[in-house]
């Protein structure tokens, strides 16, 4: 196609297989940028917190955006903790019922101790922090 005198003087043809790797390149998250005269394509962006450091031709994390991650990772892990509490709460109030009216099966109170233990393992974990997780197994049902 004549595309006339709109194309930038430093315009590089490509070709269709190209076009078609960098476009799917770029569709995955990966940069293409040129190094040497010749085009490059980059890992994958690491996280929705890098940016693309075109000096470097890398992906950089700012402290600013590091700090964003952190905080993040945090409200997460602590959204997480309260979900699963709620989740245990629910599971054994019924059973909780039916040992405090006397009408609980053997398997009621096998799954009601091993819902209290879930729920105190869970209460004890720390999530205020970035350190990973070990969450408790959630108990079968």
């Amino acid at each position: 196609a004549n595309y006339g005198e709109a194309l930038p003087l430093d315009v590089v043809e490509i070709s269709d297989d190209e076009y078609r790797d960098f476009y799917l390149s770029i569709n995955n998250e990966c940069r293409v940028y040129a190094k040497n005269k010749a085009f490059e394509v980059s890992d994958k962006r690491p996280s929705r917190y890098h940016s693309w450091d075109s000096s470097s031709l890398s992906w950089v994390i700012t402290e600013e955006s590091r700090a964003l991650m952190d905080s993040d990772l945090i409200s997460s892990n602590i959204h997480k903790k309260q979900n699963l509490m709620a989740l245990a709460s629910s599971t054994m109030a019924p059973l909780q019922d039916a040992v405090d009216i006397g009408i609980a099966t053997d398997d009621e109170k096998t799954t009601l101790e091993k819902w209290k233990n879930y729920r105190v393992s869970l209460n004890r974990l720390s999530v205020t922090s970035t350190n990973d997780v070990d969450w408790p197994a959630i108990p079968e049902f």
